[in-house]
């Protein structure tokens, strides 16, 4: 973690991926970069109430999942009473950016795409991007 303060960043960032490896290695490479408040859940029937319990900054969320699939998961988290309009959503996806899952993910509000896998500079880069930094 960077040791300047002032390059610490506690906005809200919720992971979501059905593989807790990956949950991890996202949490730990945003922790080194400088976010303090990074959790995640390899389980996606609880991110909808996570996040309205406490409205993600961004959430990052697997396309292809079982059950609940990236997609299903951001057509449940439609802007509402208890979520902000728009919801930042980086979605990451063993699929190509431009696939028709990618398309449908972004129509569904992903902010970006990020495919995997993808390299620590690039995740960054992404949750810079889809944070509007």
């Amino acid at each position: 973690m960077p040791a300047d303060l002032e390059q610490m960043d506690d906005r809200r960032i919720l992971v979501v991926d059905d593989q807790q490896m990956i949950v991890t290695l996202i949490e730990r490479i945003l922790e080194r970069e400088g976010f303090t408040a990074v959790s995640g859940t390899s389980d996606p029937s609880t991110a909808r109430g996570r996040c309205e319990r406490d409205v993600p900054d961004l959430l990052i969320v697997d396309l292809g999942m079982p059950a609940i699939d990236g997609i299903a998961l951001l057509e449940q988290l439609r802007p509402g009473d208890r979520l902000p309009t728009p919801l930042a959503v980086l979605v990451v996806s063993g699929e190509d950016r431009t696939s028709a899952r990618a398309a449908r993910a972004r129509a569904a509000g992903a902010t970006d795409v990020l495919e995997k896998p993808f390299s620590a500079a690039q995740l960054v880069a992404a949750v810079h991007g889809a944070l509007g930094d």
